[in-house]
């Protein structure tokens, strides 16, 4: 049997789990739940996102710039269809050879960037677990209409598509950090932050 790759696996998850009417969300970056309060109609907009060290955090970064990277890939993807946070719940395995300074370092990230785009961290969980994994899930609220929510899907030739910022600086980082190649101090800063103290532009 062949391996299946990341898209292939959520694929076969949504088509097994997730019923028809919400299967919109499913495979793509939000869920989107109408819920009605009265005679209000909002989405109630859920996000879940994982970070795991081997895969997800170069050797470089900080227990603090962990935690504040693994709650801003929520704030970003929400960001990103026009939703503000409501709150978010964190749950952490934690390796037994993390020290308490590294505990104080991640609870540094989270506090930073619970002030810094204003998310309400209202829960989560622990563990113990081989290497650092962190789960942020977050909630939103708008009462922007289902169909104006921008898909992953659904483009068309005369679309317009915006962006915030340019593109390049994450993959350009990566190659800095494992190949060393030759590039100015600026780029080499400007890429680099771009993965350790990534700042998506939320109020755009």
């Amino acid at each position: 049997m062949n391996r299946l790759n990341e898209k292939d696996i959520v694929e076969l998850f949504v088509s097994r789990l997730v019923r028809k009417s919400a299967r919109r969300g499913a495979s793509d970056d939000i869920a989107v739940i109408p819920f009605k309060i009265g005679q209000s109609c909002i989405n109630l907009i859920l996000k879940c996102d994982m970070l795991v060290q081997s895969t997800d955090v170069p050797s470089l970064m900080q227990p603090w710039q962990i935690a504040r990277k693994s709650v801003i890939a929520c704030v970003s993807d929400l960001a990103a269809k026009g939703v503000k946070t409501y709150a978010c719940l964190i749950s952490v395995g934690i390796p037994k050879k993390y020290s308490e300074n590294d505990l104080h370092g991640l609870l540094l990230g989270f506090s930073r960037v619970s002030r810094e785009y204003k998310v309400d961290i209202v829960g989560g969980d622990t563990n113990e677990s081989k290497e650092l994994v962190i789960d942020c899930s977050m909630i939103g609220l708008t009462d922007t209409k289902s169909n104006y929510i921008p898909k992953r899907n659904g483009g068309r030739a005369g679309d317009l598509v915006v962006v915030s910022g340019k593109f390049g600086y994450t993959s350009s980082a990566l190659k800095i950090i494992f190949f060393h190649p030759a590039t100015s101090n600026k780029f080499k800063a400007k890429a680099l932050s771009s993965i350790f103290n990534p700042r998506p532009n939320f109020a755009f």
